[in-house]
Order: C-alpha cells, then structure tokens, then sequence
C-alpha cells in the first residue's frame, strides 16, 4: 500500500513538472538574450471582395488579433506589432524619398488623363505605382495606392491594353479590397472591368508580387524576420482562413496558412498560428556568446623590393616571402613575415657586390572578406639586416670584380675606388596592405605590397625604406 502510495505521488509530481525545452521556452530571457525580431505587417483583409457593397470602414480580423497577441507572449522573440511596423515604414529613408516623388508622378498621371494625354498618364501612372508598391506604401495609406492603381487601369483600358489593365484592376484591389467605382460617374466598361478583377481575386486569389519581398530600405540582418498576412472569407464549402508568409533577409519565404472554421474560436486559431511560426523561427542566444571560427593562413611565394632611401640609382632585390597569419577575432589578425632575398645589378654598375637582405616583420592589423575574396592592412614592427654595401665609382673596378687579376684591378685597389658599409641590423615600422583570393578547398592566392620605415640602426647605413610586394600561394588551417 505505501509502495503504491509513493508510485501515485512520484507520477503526479513528474506530470506537474514541465517538460525541460517547455521550461527553456517559457523562462525568462537574460538581459543579454538577443531576440530575433519579427515584424508583423498590417493584415490584408480580402473579405470585403465577397460583397458588391463594401464596409466603410476596416473591420477587425480577430483571429489575427489573437496571433499577434499568442506570438508576443514568446519570450524569446522580439514582436514588433502592426502599427508599430507602419510607423517603422515610414521612418525609412527610401519611404521619404519615394513617397514624395510617387505623388508627384501620380499627380502629373491624372492631369495628363483629365487632359486625355493617355500615352503620357499611363508611363507616369506606372512610376507612381512602382514607386508607391517599392517602398510599400499600401501598409501606410493603402486608399491612396488603389486609387491610383484604378487611375491607371481606367487609363489602360481606354487605350485599349485590356489585359494590363486588369493586372492594374487586380493590383487595385490588392491594396485595398474595398475600393469600388461609382456607378452614376464611371463608364461602364471601367465598371464591368473592376468587377471581372473582383471576381478573378475571389476565385484565384493570388497574393501580390511584393508579398513575399524583401522590402526595399530595410536592413539585412539575419536575425530579422517578416510576416505577412492576408485573411480570406469562407467561400462555399472552404472556411475562413489567415494566409501567412515568413520572410527572412537571405531570401528564405515560408507559407503558412490556418483554416477558421466556425467551430474554432479566433483564441484558438490565433495560438496554433503562432505556434507553427515559432517552430520556424530561430530561438536566439545571448549576446557575446557568438563564436568567431579563427583560421591560421600560412603561404609562401616570389618578393620583389626597391630600396627608396639609396645612394645610387634604384636596384631591385629579388627573393622569397614566407607569411604566416593567424585570425585573433572578426576581422582582426595578427601577422608574422619572414623574408630573405639578393640584390639585382643597378643600371651604372657601381654596386660591387651582391646585397642579401634579411627581413622579419611582426603587425597586427585588420581584414574584411567579401565571398572568395577578402582584403587586409597592418602596421607593426619589422626588423631587417641589409649585407654588406660595396659600391665603386671607378672605372676599373666597374670593369674587374674581386677575383679578378691584372691590372685594371690592381689599379682599383691602389685608387681605393671601393666603399664598403658593412652589414647593418635595421629596425623600424612596417605597413602592409593587400588582399587574396580563394582558390580552391583550403588553398588561396595572396597579393600584398610591404613598405618600411626603420628608425634605429646599430651604424650608419646607406639603406632604408624598402618598398615592394608579395605574391604568394597559401593554405588556410581552420
């Protein structure tokens, strides 16, 4: 009896306790959560295109109320509400700018019709409408894009384009399903015409083009998110039902969509909406826990640089680089260059002797990367060791090298026609600025330019500010 006892109230402790990813879900969130944020647009109630005589007014669509309020109550997510979503419309820059310059067009566009310039009212009709829907002005004043799409229309079918103006019908009524025409002031072909594009949206109700868009002017950032809404009526045997689509910024859309049948109060409804919506949504994660995939770029290849600071004419130096770069955080590295190379002869012949040159740098700096490509600069220290500076003006040391015998080198030695500066350890600030390209698999193709400046040096040197480039061939540890 105790054993049962004790089996009855371990079973009615366990199903009173959430279930862990329950609990995580309904906890509250850290201060440093980051949210991702939705932006639930105004619905676009299509109800009203089942009626010849539409509600003045908008009417409320409960079950979208209740989904608004149900995907709020996540802790996880950041909703911004409708009203909120057109304010943020109109705060854009592109919003300003294009609202200003549609009206103007749609102002010119209707002049131009009263004046039956219809070539002209329907190319700045079209602006207009292009512009209106590019900035999404239907979720702002949707009263004045279906009247404007009306315009057009009417401008289009009395020039004939039959089929354009029925799109314009339809995107009409898109924007606004309650916009009608007057049946003591309007033709009645423009009558009969709007009336083929109700029937066609009751009957095929396809969503607009910029339904499923990203909007123009918005940020792209990942953990941004749209939802758009559009409510049917019942229509015959089908229920009411809330059309959704989710937009995210990398061009991901996923349709939703919730039947309203009677039986289903709009609480009800609104919660399995919301549900589904967050199962697609990511959850977040608290700030600064974003892990930054470090890599180690190591290559090698040819160098080639030119001492700027020289008292003869300007030499080349030809030899090899070795760079090794490791990724301390996003966009910032630190950098490690060896490089040995040989002096080429100068055009006068007055450098005697071959100039190895040894140089070590050590920077940190910056990198940005754009698909395959990705570019760098860094400032740090760079050391170098110049050989030996033998130069001559003399003609016989310019005609004879130091094995060789005769006379003419005899006569080089006893005119003491060589100067010779030993080998110096220079020490400076070192500048490099490059970029590279991505291969294939881990493999990539560098390209820099280096330059030097060294203030120290252990003697007097005739040497200094090297200026030249690198291009190498790498592989990239992740």
């Amino acid at each position: 009896m105790l054993l049962a006892t004790l089996l009855a109230l371990w079973a009615q402790l366990a199903g009173a306790a959430p279930a862990p990813d329950a609990a995580r879900v309904l906890a509250p969130m850290p201060d440093t959560f980051k949210r991702p944020t939705v932006l639930v647009y105004p619905v676009l109630d299509l109800a009203p295109l089942g009626g010849a005589e539409p509600p003045a007014a908008p009417t409320r669509v409960e079950a979208f109320e209740a989904f608004v309020s149900a995907l709020g109550r996540y802790p996880n997510l950041k909703v911004v509400a409708p009203p909120n979503v057109a304010v943020r419309i109109r705060a854009r820059k592109v919003w300003l700018e294009g609202a200003r310059e549609a009206t103007v067009r749609a102002d010119a566009g209707r002049d131009a019709y009263a004046e039956v310039r219809l070539e002209t009212a329907a190319r700045y009709l079209k602006e207009a409408t292009t512009l209106f829907h590019n900035i999404e002005h239907e979720f702002v004043d949707a009263r004045a894009v279906a009247r404007t799409e009306l315009t057009r229309a009417a401008t289009l079918l009395e020039k004939g384009d039959v089929l354009e103006a029925n799109d314009a019908f339809v995107a009409a009524l898109n924007a606004d399903p309650r916009i009608r025409l007057r049946a003591d002031y309007d033709r009645p072909e423009t009558l009969a015409a709007l009336e083929r594009a109700r029937e066609t949206l009751l009957r095929e109700p396809q969503p607009p083009p910029q339904f499923a868009r990203w909007p123009a002017g918005e940020s792209n950032q990942p953990e941004l998110f749209i939802v758009r809404t559009r409510h049917h009526a019942a229509r015959g045997d089908e229920p009411a039902r809330l059309e959704v689509v989710l937009v995210s910024s990398n061009g991901t859309v996923l349709p939703e969509s919730q039947p309203l049948p009677a039986e289903l109060n709009a609480d009800e409804a609104g919660s399995r909406l919301a549900s589904r919506l967050f199962a697609c949504l990511p959850f977040g994660a608290p700030e600064g826990t974003r892990k930054v995939t470090r890599e180690v770029r190591l290559d090698a290849g040819g160098a080639y640089f030119v001492y700027l600071e020289n008292p003869l004419e300007a030499f080349g130096n030809v030899g090899a680089g070795v760079d090794f770069t490791f990724q301390l955080a996003r966009n910032i590295s630190l950098k490690s260059l060896f490089m040995i190379a040989n002096s080429m002869d100068d055009q006068s012949a007055q450098l005697r002797e071959d100039v190895v040159t040894f140089r070590a740098a050590f920077a940190p700096g910056f990198e940005t990367r754009s698909g395959p490509v990705w570019f760098e600069a860094h400032v740090g220290l760079e050391g170098a060791s110049p050989g030996a500076f033998v130069t001559s003006s003399s003609v016989y040391c310019r005609q004879f090298d130091d094995v060789a015998q005769g006379i003419g080198y005899d006569a080089c030695l006893a005119s003491g026609g060589l100067d010779r500066t030993p080998r110096r350890v220079l020490v400076g600030a070192h500048g490099s600025l490059g970029g590279g390209l991505d291969l294939v698999d881990d493999l990539y193709l560098a390209l820099r330019v280096q330059a030097a400046e060294y203030f120290f040096s252990n003697g007097s040197s005739d040497l200094g500010r090297p200026l030249g480039g690198v291009i190498a061939l790498g592989y990239r540890l992740r």
